[in-house]
């Protein structure tokens, strides 16, 4: 079953006693009154057309992983909107917002451990808004834009937990109203889906947990057993693990799941990081509170950015195309770029660990990845960010991060290659366009861009496609860029 074409509705649950037995009902409200009003307020994701719990949380994992891929590429766009320079009280805004998205990285990846383990290597999932688009009520609408108190309350709400501390209710009450009247629709929060995940995993008593069966219409049984897992021998050959993903940080999350007591754990650790339930002060939550407040005290410099930049036609009037021609070429080139990066991580998860795990096609492709997250995409996003917007010159522009969800239609190894060689040769041709424009002249750095993506851009293809080389050995004028193997991450 292909669990990114089911649907999610969110139940709403009655405020009384009438659809769950009263014991039930006395000790959710009592025993759990944190998350009562909350569920009472979004109510409870469930997935139309999973006939089984196995089913059923692979989807709610698959629109974790959406929600996580959307979120990392919001917080890079916003971290971008700031200046690099300390603000007035001495805080590197940005470098803060990169961290997070960093760490919202190991979420996704975290994610697709996770699916591995329910569903195998086919169950990888790194589209960002196809089943959210189709599924009622979409968790987190995705939006570009520069940081505004507005763009923060929504990321506030996204990582808010399900009880706030008193101190700061007023101020984060006020922030909901904000990102529901920014957003225009009910935001639902994510914590929702990780709960219900957790309680999946579980035993489903209703010791430390709600009795989600009794409140909303689940598979029966409603629960996780051991046999929806995999094989362990399936599940250790596709793992991300931290050290060929270069995690060398405390605060990165990158569990390694073999049990649903160690899922449990992974999806308690990913859900805290955000909401700041068990630390408050190094959550995701805190730390949009923390700009909140720099914002409001002029703190936080924000330079001029497009909101949902795009170079196709808008769908309301809320983004902005880039019309400004070289702008446009650039844009391009980005989005390319960022689609190789997603692609090289899809098949880098989908490809199998060999016995030499320091040098085999996976680490290749994780190698790829991790040089395209560090060194590209934000030097070209960089160049598009200082553009024009307009034709006429006015305005200002910003890397679109457009997905075609066609580029990951397909897990198999040769149609993954076959479709960044497509966009390598796509690419060649944008920058030729790119060195035909009047304007390149004018940037002569933007020729050491052009030369330092050829140079990446021709180690890909000796990776995906490595050249047949003569007797003689391989020609050692092609150009390489450096493994980049022990770079901690920033």
């Amino acid at each position: 079953m292909r669990h990114d074409r089911l649907q999610i509705r969110w139940h709403q649950i009655s405020q009384t006693a009438d659809e769950f037995p009263a014991a039930s009902a006395e000790a959710t409200r009592t025993e759990h009154s944190s998350l009562w009003p909350l569920l009472l307020r979004v109510g409870i994701p469930v997935v139309e057309g999973a006939e089984s719990a196995r089913d059923f949380a692979l989807a709610l994992l698959t629109v974790a992983a959406e929600v996580e891929h959307a979120l990392m590429v919001q917080y890079i766009y916003a971290a971008m909107s700031v200046s690099p320079d300390p603000a007035p009280d001495g805080v590197i805004y940005r470098d803060r917002l990169l961290r997070v998205a960093v760490q919202e990285m190991g979420h996704l990846a975290t994610v697709q451990n996770l699916l591995l383990l329910l569903g195998g290597p086919d169950a990888f999932h790194l589209q960002r808004d196809v089943m959210r688009q189709h599924s009622d009520k979409n968790p987190i609408p995705f939006i570009l834009e520069p940081v505004s108190e507005s763009s923060l309350a929504t990321y506030v709400v996204a990582e808010m937990p399900a009880e706030v501390p008193p101190e700061l209710a007023q101020r984060v009450a006020e922030l909901v109203e904000l990102a529901e009247q920014a957003a225009g629709v009910d935001i639902h929060r994510v914590g929702v889906i990780y709960e219900l995940l957790q309680w999946m995993f579980g035993s489903g008593e209703a010791d430390s947990q709600v009795d989600f069966a009794e409140l909303a219409p689940l598979p029966d049984p409603p629960t996780l057993t051991d046999g929806d897992l995999q094989d362990l021998m399936v599940v250790s050959r596709y793992e991300a693990q931290r050290e060929e993903w270069q995690v060398f940080d405390d605060d990165i999350i990158l569990p390694t799941i073999h049990t649903r007591t160690e899922a449990r754990a992974a999806l308690t650790a990913v859900s805290a990081q955000g909401e700041g339930l068990r630390d408050l002060e190094s959550s995701h939550f805190a730390a949009f509170l923390e700009m909140d407040q720099a914002f409001r005290n002029g703190d936080v410099i924000v330079r001029p950015m497009a909101t949902a930049p795009t170079l196709g036609p808008c769908a309301d009037d809320a983004g902005s195309v880039i019309t400004h021609p070289y702008t446009r070429v650039w844009a391009d080139v980005f989005n390319l770029q960022y689609q190789l990066l997603v692609i090289t991580l899809y098949q880098a998860f989908g490809t199998p660990r060999t016995n030499d795990d320091a040098g085999g096609p996976r680490q290749e492709l994780a190698d790829l990845a991790l040089f395209g997250m560090r060194r590209v995409i934000g030097e070209i996003a960089e160049v598009v960010a200082q553009l024009p917007l307009r034709s006429d010159g006015s305005g200002a522009a910003g890397p679109p991060f457009d997905l075609d969800p066609a580029v990951l239609a397909s897990s198999d190894g040769a149609q993954l290659t076959a479709q960044q060689i497509r966009l390598l040769d796509q690419l060649a041709s944008r920058y030729a366009a790119v060195e035909a424009e009047p304007d390149f002249s004018a940037n002569p750095d933007h020729g050491n861009t052009l030369a330092n993506l050829r140079a990446f851009d021709t180690r890909r293809r000796n990776v995906i496609s490595p050249p047949i080389h003569p007797v003689g050995g391989p020609d050692d004028a092609l150009p390489h860029l450096p493994a980049d193997r022990h770079r901690p991450p920033r």
